[in-house]
């Protein structure tokens, strides 16, 4: 072996390795440029040496070398290695990887000296030069990227098996099937956002109904309603489809102002300041009505529930239901720095106690949250383990009601439950009323006459009376359209543009 290699460097000119281990003088003269070319020159002297031993038929580029720098135009100036080839695995294209040389090199030329899988990385680059760019994109998955050819363009196909690896992948996006993300939502994520691991977390937060928050977009549970945009939509009520200007009763408005403000500023007081307001009454006096036009008035933006949430199939979940709209309010006041406050309508409905009627485990439950409530109002668990840090903002609770007394009487002691009876006097019915009729163009002193007429009676009835009146014109109305028969049709049915007939509101006296 060292007898050929010396044979093998009697090739390479005596001038160039003085040149590399001179000094510094020579060095100067030799620049870097020449000195990497000479270099290549002197290991293509090499390369040809051996080759000419090994294999004196070869035919790759073994002919007589020209000088550096002296290359004719189109022709390959140096030889190379098959490691520059192999450089070159990717490129359809192969140039001479001599220095300044541009000449093109062909697969045939180079085959005997190349190794088997860098012909076939060739050839495999050859063959798809042949297929249309649009039609041929690779299998995705990294561990087998095999080409694929699109057979049908124009068609939109997204779920695909690669045939080689057998693996589901969108044709679409080209990218590992996305289960349960369309290729819309998909193609809109960002990059870091596209891994198997994320994927299955965006369908399990889809499937839990989580949301993301909008700051540093991550997935949330709501496991304690406080998500803020969630509070306007679906719990709380603001009030504006109430228009106009209602008539509030001096004693009810200066009842529930107190009572709110005293709750607000209790750690203030140095006394109990109880924590429910039992608005009662009869029937059809306005009870909610006037507690809601009060809201409006201060700004209260309320979480409202109906007697009806009381009871469940379920034991406990309307003592939990109850915890987690307190919790609410409480979080609109700290979120929104809204007002807010827990207002339960009719609420011996849900609770009382009537004739032989049993209580259940709900009422029960409904009846110690409330209990508690009023005992701790800022201490308010939803299930999940006491924390030190989390304290609930204190928020009034409003219920109203027909009979109090059909109620567990624990809860509606002092203490717990301040009562207030409302009966409006005659006084509170005129003006009530009258804003109920301004708008039809009753006068007061008609107004008056109506309820001199009609003495002793709900504000419910005024309202029926009115809306009775209306009546005899909707009758009207419905022939002047075309009937019974065509009521459907002319209602539903009618051109975008065109109008339905107006509607003339009768002389309510």
């Amino acid at each position: 072996m060292a007898k050929e290699n010396v044979s093998d460097l009697d090739f390479v000119d005596d001038f160039h390795f003085p040149a590399l281990f001179d000094n510094e003088e020579n060095q100067e003269d030799f620049t870097e440029a020449k000195h990497a070319e000479e270099m290549q020159f002197q290991v293509g002297c090499v390369i040809i040496s051996k080759m000419n031993k090994d294999n004196p038929s070869s035919v790759l580029m073994t002919g007589a070398l020209p000088e550096p720098n002296h290359q004719e135009d189109g022709q390959p100036s140096h030889s190379f290695c098959d490691i520059c080839a192999e450089r070159k695995e990717s490129i359809t294209v192969v140039t001479c990887p001599g220095l300044n040389c541009k000449a093109v090199l062909e697969l045939e030329t180079c085959r005997i000296k190349l190794n088997k899988g860098v012909i076939d990385l060739w050839e495999d680059a050859l063959c798809q030069e042949l297929i249309s760019v649009s039609q041929r994109f690779y299998c995705p998955y990294k561990d087998c990227s095999a080409m694929l050819v699109n057979d049908k363009e124009g068609q939109e196909i997204s779920e695909a098996e690669c045939p080689f690896c057998h693996r589901l992948f969108c044709a679409r996006c080209h990218v590992p099937w996305h289960s349960g993300v369309d290729c819309e939502v998909f193609q809109k994520l960002n990059e870091d956002e596209r891994g198997r691991e994320d994927l299955m977390v965006m369908e399990l937060a889809r499937d839990q109904k989580w949301s993301r928050c909008p700051q540093c977009k991550f997935y949330v549970e709501r496991t304690e309603a406080d998500i803020v945009f969630d509070y306007r939509q679906k719990m709380t009520r603001s009030f504006e489809y109430l228009k106009g200007d209602y008539y509030i009763a001096p004693v009810f408005l200066d009842k529930v102002v107190c009572f709110i403000v005293k709750n607000y500023i209790a750690h203030l007081l140095n006394t109990k300041v109880p924590l429910i307001l039992g608005i009662w009454g009869g029937k059809g006096q306005g009870k909610s009505f006037q507690t809601e036009l009060i809201f409006q008035a201060m700004g209260i933006e309320p979480v409202i529930m109906s007697a009806g949430e009381l009871e469940s199939e379920r034991a406990g979940e309307p003592g939990k239901l109850i915890r987690e709209r307190y919790r609410t309010a409480s979080q609109v006041v700290q979120n929104q720095g809204k007002m807010s406050c827990l207002m339960i309508n009719d609420i011996d409905a849900g609770l009382g106690r009537f004739g032989n009627t049993q209580m259940t485990v709900n009422n029960q439950i409904v009846v110690g949250t409330l209990m508690n409530l009023s005992d701790n109002p800022t201490r308010v668990s939803i299930g999940q383990d006491w924390r030190e840090s989390d304290v609930t903002n204190r928020v009034p609770i409003i219920v109203t009601g027909n009979d109090f007394s059909t109620i567990y009487a624990p809860l509606i002691r002092d203490g717990r439950m301040e009562k207030f009876y409302w009966q409006p006097d005659r006084e509170d019915i005129v003006n009530i009323v009258h804003r109920m009729y301004e708008k039809d163009g009753v006068s007061r002193d008609e107004v008056i006459s109506i309820v001199n007429t009609f003495p002793n009676q709900a504000l419910d009835f005024y309202g029926a009376l009115r809306s009775r009146t209306y009546d005899k014109s909707i009758s009207k109305w419905i022939d002047d359209i075309g009937g019974v028969e065509n009521l459907g049709d002319t209602l539903l049915k009618r051109r975008k543009n065109e109008e339905l007939p107006v509607f003339t509101p009768p002389r309510v006296v």
